[in-house]
C-alpha cells in the first residue's frame, strides 16, 4: 500500500489467494486490490473464486492455461493429468484449426479473464498471440467448462510444513485438493507412471542442457517430442 500512496505503482494485487484470503485483506486494507492471479484452466477453473473477485470489483487473472505440464516434477498430484492431451481439447482444435495452446488460452478469455501463457518458443509465442480474432463457439467453450475433474496443478506443496499454518492442501487453498470426479465422464487423460518418469528425467537433461549452452543439442532433443503436445517420444 506504501508504493501506491508515495506514487511509486498505480494499483496493486494479489497472487494465489483464495476467496476466503481475500476477503479477510479486504477487513483492513486501506488500498483494495485490483487484481487477483491465480491458476486457471479447464481442469481447474476457480470458479467461486472469479465469481467472489466479480462480485467485488476485481479483476482476475490467469496463469498456466495450459495446465502446467512442465511442473510435475515439482508439485506432486494426486492425479496426474494432462490437459493438453485431453481428446475433448485436442479434437475442439482439430476442428476450429487451431493448436491446443491457442484453444486453451482463448478459453480463459471467453472464461472472463486476463492469460498469462508462459514459452520461450517464437512460434508458440506468435501463436498465443494470435487468439484476438476469433473465438471457440459457445458449444465448444461450455464443453471445455464442464469437465468434472478439477484438480489444481501448480498446488504449492513446497509450502505444507506439518509445524506452520499450513499443513495439508485444504489449509493453503481453503478447498479440497481434487474434486471427485468419474474418468469415464470427461475423457481425463492420464499419464502413466513409466511415462511421467521419461518426462522428469527428459526435462532435467532439457534444463542442463541449456545451462552449459548448448543450444544445437537442445533443439534435437525438442524434436523428440510429439509436436503440440510437449510430451517425451521415444528416447
Amino acid at each position: 500500500e506504501s508504493l501506491v500512496k508515495d506514487g511509486y505503482v498505480r494499483s496493486i494485487g494479489t497472487s494465489n489467494f483464495s476467496a476466503r484470503k481475500m476477503a479477510e485483506i479486504m477487513e483492513y486494507a486501506e488500498i483494495l486490490p485490483s487484481v487477483c492471479q491465480v491458476e486457471i484452466h479447464p481442469y481447474h477453473r476457480n470458479d467461486t473464486l472469479i465469481n467472489w473477485c466479480k462480485d467485488n470489483k476485481i479483476h482476475v487473472t490467469a496463469f498456466s492455461p495450459l495446465g502446467s505440464p512442465d511442473s510435475e516434477s515439482i508439485f506432486p498430484r494426486k492425479v496426474p493429468a494432462v490437459l493438453l492431451k485431453d481428446p475433448i481439447v485436442n479434437e475442439i482444435a482439430q476442428k476450429i484449426g487451431k493448436n491446443v495452446g491457442q484453444v486453451l488460452v482463448r478459453w480463459a478469455l471467453q472464461h472472463g479473464t486476463s492469460v498469462i501463457p508462459k514459452s520461450t518458443n517464437p512460434d508458440r509465442l506468435r501463436g498465443n498471440l494470435d487468439v484476438l480474432d476469433w473465438e471457440l463457439s459457445f458449444k465448444d467453450y461450455t464443453r471445455l467448462r464442464s469437465f468434472k475433474f478439477q484438480q489444481r496443478m501448480v498446488n504449492g506443496a513446497m509450502w505444507l510444513n506439518p509445524l506452520g499454518p499450513y499443513q495439508t492442501m485444504e489449509d493453503l487453498w481453503d478447498e479440497p485438493e481434487l474434486e471427485d470426479f468419474d474418468a469415464s465422464d470427461v475423457g481425463v487423460c492420464l499419464i502413466t507412471e513409466g511415462e511421467e518418469k521419461k518426462r522428469h528425467l527428459f526435462t532435467k537433461l532439457k534444463r542442463k542442457l541449456k545451462s552449459k549452452g548448448i543450444p544445437e543439442i537442445v533443439k534435437a532433443a525438442e524434436a523428440l517430442l510429439i509436436p503440440g503436445q510437449g510430451i517425451p517420444g521415444k528416447v
